[in-house]
């Protein structure tokens, strides 16, 4: 038996599938009169059937399931409560299984994490900014903190720009190295700051050419990205 097979079964319970696929059919009744296209109808179909939805959550379970051993406390929390009817409404949303997967690991990691994360609150508002965030918004905070991991452990006062825009060239390689061009990179940077997880950083010109950027991790952003492990 799974680690919440219990809590799941019973949140199954309260929220029975609807009877009716109503959103499916109403896509083939708009598909045929409108958009005649045959592989669209069934995409969104499937996408609000009663097995496709399944199987999402049941992938959110799994995922729950690989991180803890969880403890009926922390699951039975108001905060861990709210971020797991959140998980799965978002869920149900999204056809990403990358996200659902990000998804579990964060609520699964929130229940062991440490109290001083205050992980089982910060889980509901992180399930929200991934359910917004791209793949390529995680790739580029991954970038942000494994370039300058050392400088966020070692430097105290985050708000001084010296040591991450001497840091600057090794980001732009790593940016180069994965494939994301400047420009998308600049993007995701500024969506990653709208959500409270990286923050562009003061204009050094003595380290900066001048159209260059610089950004680094928040301490949230840091955050995000434990749980997500």
């Amino acid at each position: 038996m799974g680690k919440i097979d219990d809590e799941y079964d019973a949140a199954k319970a309260q929220y029975p599938l609807a009877p009716k696929n109503i959103p499916g059919e109403l896509a083939i009744r708009i598909g045929g009169v409108v958009v005649p296209i045959l592989g669209i109808v069934n995409s969104v179909r499937d996408y609000y059937s009663e097995r496709a939805m399944t199987e999402r959550l049941e992938a959110l379970v799994e995922a729950v399931n690989s991180k803890t051993n969880a403890t009926s406390m922390k699951i039975e929390s108001p905060h861990f409560a709210e971020s797991i009817r959140l998980a799965i409404e978002e869920t149900w949303r999204t056809t990403d299984t990358a996200k659902v997967a990000r998804f579990g690991s964060i609520l699964g990691n929130a229940i062991v994490a440490s109290d001083d994360v205050d992980s089982p609150r910060d889980a509901v508002e992180f399930i929200r900014a991934i359910a917004q965030l791209t793949d390529r918004d995680i790739r580029v905070l991954n970038i942000l903190y494994s370039v300058n991991a050392d400088i966020m452990k070692t430097h105290p006062n985050l708000h001084d720009p010296n040591p991450f825009t001497e840091r600057l060239g090794d980001v732009f390689k790593a940016v180069s190295e994965a494939n994301i061009h400047r420009d998308d990179f600049y993007s995701s940077c500024k969506r990653l700051e709208g959500f409270g997880l990286a923050i562009e950083l003061a204009r050094n010109p003595g380290r900066m050419a001048p159209g260059d950027y610089a950004f680094r991790p928040t301490l949230r952003g840091v955050k995000l990205l434990l749980l997500l492990r």
